[in-house]
């Protein structure tokens, strides 16, 4: 069975993130999405010309998003050993920063303007 993590960017389905049943991860551009002249890229490292991006791609992306600290993901997840006891995507559903039905909210960040 195939897990999914639909990613959203203002209030659009950008994409989705599936975990396979053998522990591969890939992320799928929407094709509604690429078709947006406001689109943007979900990392630079997945441009959108290309509309699935593989596990050598999202897994450091979904892990860039988790705290850098085992004490706070034990804390989290009731894990002893956060890398080893579970993958990214499967955190990441777990994680503060999901919705319920396993959405994750992506906001563009804006430059500041000088005052």
């Amino acid at each position: 069975m195939t897990e999914r993590l639909v990613a959203i960017a203002d209030r659009t389905i950008m994409g989705e993130i599936q975990h396979d049943h053998r522990g591969r991860l890939a992320f799928f551009y929407d094709d509604h999405w690429r078709s947006l002249d406001a689109a943007y890229l979900l990392s630079l490292s997945m441009p959108l010309v290309v509309a699935k991006h593989g596990h050598a791609r999202i897994e450091p992306w979904l892990w860039g998003l988790l705290p850098d600290n085992d004490f706070i993901l034990a804390r989290w997840f009731g894990v002893g050993s956060p890398g080893a006891a579970a993958g990214s995507c499967h955190l990441m559903k777990r994680a503060p920063l999901t919705t319920p039905g396993n959405e994750l909210s992506i906001r563009r960040r804006h430059p500041r303007r000088a005052p």
